[in-house]
């Protein structure tokens, strides 16, 4: 009987141990699930009590039991009580040392673990500023360089565009004198075979082969000329041997083609007109006389007072005169033709009526412009003798001049 009530004291107390190491399990679960922001507001005062708390519920339950129990066991006697109470004081002095215990190691765990977050977070804030300081220390530091560099970089730049300066410069005095010397040697190139055609136009007198063979070499070289009077002479015989050869056509062109760019003498202006007038004059057809009116307007625009394009347009108005069958168009002609003689012979310089009445004069031995000059001079009598007194006064002024 005895025997197996200590055993069922070992049983309880066996279970009494159990729910200590569950209640202290559950405690330490507890805790690990705690967030560590809301562990650290947690005083361990709050701590204590809720687990002496819990275990103050649990020795009432276990002393109610054990005084039923005792009450039951007294019969048995009471030396087995006194026993087992001693035996249980011990105990349950024994159990308040683990809690406490248990409660100081895991107060120290949280200090030490507050301690470890503590240092953590003020290494944290040292390594903060310590990386701004960095930052701000590069940042200077690469402002600096890139300071530097871009002052470098401004400075080579600047040297570069000097010495590059100093170099274009020597090679444009370079290049301008290859240039001189080349454009020297063309001219002299060019002069010598000008020379040399103009010699062999004076022996066989082929002005058609003379003219094709000059007009390539201008084409050729004309490139290197810049000098807008520089081919003056060429160009004349260029378009005297054309005229020569009736190469009217090529005359229209070819002034087209070099105008701009070249000056030509008054003779070759003379020559380029009488050319698109004898077309004019041989197939009258509008387009011939549209090249003699555009010729003879562009050579009264760079020679204002160079009398043959005036005279070459008192002939156009005749031929219009003759060979229109309209009266009215044949009225206009005569008129304008009659303003223009009374224009020229009122103006102050004379020299445009001399070489107007001296040009009418070269061009009637020509069988074709002849019945055109005669038509003028016949109808125009009057204005045609103050041209010819205007002439011979221009004529005896050279003649003085000349003793």
């Amino acid at each position: 009987m005895g025997k197996q009530t200590n055993q069922d004291v070992s049983s309880q107390v066996e279970a009494l141990t159990a729910e200590i190491k569950r209640l202290k399990e559950d405690i330490d679960e507890s805790y690990y699930r705690i967030p560590k922001q809301e562990f650290e507001n947690v005083s361990l005062n709050r701590v204590s009590h809720d687990v002496f708390e819990q275990v103050k519920k649990k020795l009432d339950f276990w002393r109610s039991v054990l005084l039923i129990f005792i009450s039951v066991i007294s019969i048995f006697g009471l030396s087995q009580y006194f026993k087992f109470s001693g035996d249980f004081e011990k105990f349950t002095e024994e159990f308040k040392g683990n809690i406490q215990k248990n409660l100081e190691e895991m107060q120290e765990a949280q200090d030490e673990k507050y301690r470890s977050l503590t240092n953590f977070k003020e290494l944290s804030e040292k390594m903060e500023r310590r990386t701004d300081d960095l930052v701000e220390a590069v940042s200077k530091s690469q402002v600096n360089f890139e300071s530097r560099q871009n002052n470098e970089i401004k400075r080579l730049r600047e040297e570069i565009n000097r010495i590059q300066k100093r170099i274009g410069s020597d090679f444009k005095k370079a290049v301008d004198n290859v240039q001189s010397i080349n454009f020297e040697a063309q001219k002299a190139s060019l002069k010598l075979d000008h020379f040399l055609l103009k010699s062999v136009v004076k022996d066989k007198a082929n002005f058609t082969e003379a003219s094709t063979e000059l007009e390539s070499l201008l084409l050729e070289k004309s490139k290197y000329f810049t000098d807008s009077d520089s081919l003056k002479d060429e160009f004349s015989s260029l378009f005297e041997w054309k005229f020569k050869a009736k190469k009217y056509s090529d005359m229209y062109q070819l002034r087209s083609q070099f105008e701009d760019k070249f000056e030509f003498e008054n003779i070759t202006w003379g020559n380029i007109i009488i050319g698109s007038l004898y077309q004019y004059e041989e197939h009258y057809i509008p387009e011939y006389k549209e090249r003699t009116l555009d010729t003879i307007e562009k050579a009264k625009q760079v020679l204002p007072d160079y009398g043959l394009p005036h005279a070459a347009r008192l002939l156009i108005h005749m031929i219009d005169f003759e060979n229109e069958n309209d009266e009215e168009t044949k009225s206009l002609e005569k008129k304008q033709a009659q303003n223009l003689l009374n224009a020229r012979n009122s103006a102050r310089n004379v020299v445009t009526s001399f070489e107007m009445y001296r040009f009418l004069l070269r061009q009637q031995p020509d069988r074709y412009i002849k019945k055109y000059v005669d038509l003028l001079f016949d109808t125009f009598p009057e204005e045609v003798e103050i041209m010819k007194q205007r002439h011979k006064q221009y004529q005896d002024g050279l003649n003085t001049d000349t003793e």
